[in-house]
């Protein structure tokens, strides 16, 4: 990493398969060429955020948590462009896990709720679709999952449990 404290915390792969980064400690996202093992860095305009998940919705737009202000993000790579939301769970909702669904609806755990919170955005609308406590109470769900044959959510807890949600 070019800065002793980026942190790279998450990764995915674009419709290309360029990997991406979200590099918590710099308020970064990153991409690395595959073929040249160069990295190309993308500041995010909030010199605060923390961005700790990634995910990419069918458009190509690469959605991230920002668990240090509670924020979801967006950035469109072809244009450069970001937007953000702040989460239902305010400053303190620390969100961690993201995953994208089928029809691109982004999903989240609010990890600063106790319990934790289950929370989707609808791009299309750019709201939020609610909140939905997880009957463990979490501890932190930090990975979500989206499967496409059951129309669900997959994720595990610290509190030792599986968890598995049903989203229409």
């Amino acid at each position: 990493m070019p800065r002793p404290n980026a942190r790279p915390v998450d990764i995915a792969s674009d419709a290309e398969g360029t990997p991406w980064f979200a590099l918590a400690g710099t308020s970064t996202l990153a991409k690395v060429s595959p073929q040249q093992f160069t990295m190309t860095a993308f500041p995010l305009k909030r010199t605060d955020a923390e961005p700790r998940r990634i995910a990419f919705s069918s458009d190509g737009r690469l959605w991230y948590t920002d668990f240090a202000q509670g924020y979801l993000g967006v950035f469109t790579p072809a244009t450069k462009d970001q937007k953000e939301w702040r989460f239902p769970g305010g400053k303190n909702s620390r969100p961690l896990a993201l995953a994208v669904d089928s029809l691109d609806r982004v999903w989240a755990v609010e990890t600063g709720a106790q319990p934790n919170k289950l929370v989707g955005f609808d791009p299309k609308t750019e709201k939020f679709l609610g909140a939905t406590a997880i009957p463990s109470g979490g501890g932190s769900v930090s990975h979500l999952r989206y499967d496409k044959a059951s129309g669900g959510l997959w994720f595990a807890t610290q509190k030792n449990t599986i968890g598995f949600a049903k989203v229409n």
